[in-house]
């Protein structure tokens, strides 16, 4: 006698489906990738309301029913850098702000590794001198990005990160490069944030729960949090646009849609997202 009513629209259901079989494919014939461990998963949110509209948790659920968008916890790489440039946004830097991108080393480990160190690089192997915080976030910049933390401090980043909703990350100069693990619906939920102009949504799977024998009706109501002032997030979502019109992102630039986000990378192209 119960009646279940989702956020989950059909339409755009089966066309996320759709999407990640075809990318799935794609990247089984284009690049000839034959691992069998080879996955992946969407999911969508209504910004304002935080409506799951549309959630694929793997590429075939027969062979796989695990779902990654609630149950994968994969390193987010890149994905995490604008949160970093918005700690900076918040503290008075602006788009046009010079930062370096240079080269540093950093010694790792106590008195027994003596020789360890850590050598963070560039994906493109180069560094450019001083550059724009706008230009350093949408060309990825890694070293631009670490030196911007040395800047503002690790802790200020740290404690941001925090503010923002996420936890349990790694209190180290990685976590700027996004070397901690976070599910595709954590990661959802923290980019409305940028595409809510400031306050974060929860995620609703659930609208409302009724039975009409029994009078019963539960509802679950839009679940809002003011994190920081609009004009801050506009500048981020500005910056996110120029990701995709000439950085990272331009893989998904459309003629109809303002589209804004990030991309991510790991180690070895071991994890890839697309965030926005």
């Amino acid at each position: 006698g119960y009646r279940v009513k989702l956020s989950i629209d059909l339409k755009l259901q089966q066309i996320a489906k759709d999407s990640l079989k075809w990318g799935y494919k794609r990247l089984k014939t284009v690049y000839d990738i034959n691992n069998t461990t080879l996955n992946g998963a969407i999911i969508s949110l209504n910004s304002q309301t935080g409506d799951i509209i549309s959630a694929v948790g793997g590429v075939n659920y027969k062979k796989s029913n695990f779902n990654r968008i609630t149950q994968s916890k994969r390193a987010i790489g890149s994905a995490v850098k604008p949160f970093v440039y918005q700690v900076a946004l918040n503290l008075g830097y602006n788009p046009s702000a010079k930062i370096p991108d240079i080269s540093r080393t950093y010694k790792i480990g106590g008195e027994n590794d003596k020789n360890k160190y850590w050598k963070p690089k560039n994906y493109e192997k180069n560094t450019l001198g001083f550059i724009t915080l706008r230009k350093a976030l949408v060309h990825s910049r890694n070293l631009a990005t670490i030196n911007l933390t040395s800047l503002i401090g690790l802790d200020t980043v740290i404690n941001g990160i925090y503010h923002f909703g996420f936890n349990k990350v790694p209190e180290n100069m990685s976590i700027v490069l996004g070397s901690f693990g976070i599910t595709p619906l954590k990661i959802a939920e923290e980019y409305t944030l940028f595409s809510n102009y400031g306050t974060k949504v929860k995620p609703r799977l659930i609208l409302n729960i009724q039975n009409d024998k029994k009078g019963l009706k539960v509802s679950f109501p839009i679940q809002k949090d003011y994190i920081i002032p609009p004009y801050q997030a506009y500048l981020m979502v500005s910056i996110l646009r120029d990701v995709v019109l000439k950085g990272t992102g331009r893989n998904a630039k459309m003629k109809t849609i303002q589209v804004a986000g990030k991309t991510g990378t790991t180690n070895d192209f071991r994890d890839a997202w697309w965030c926005g």
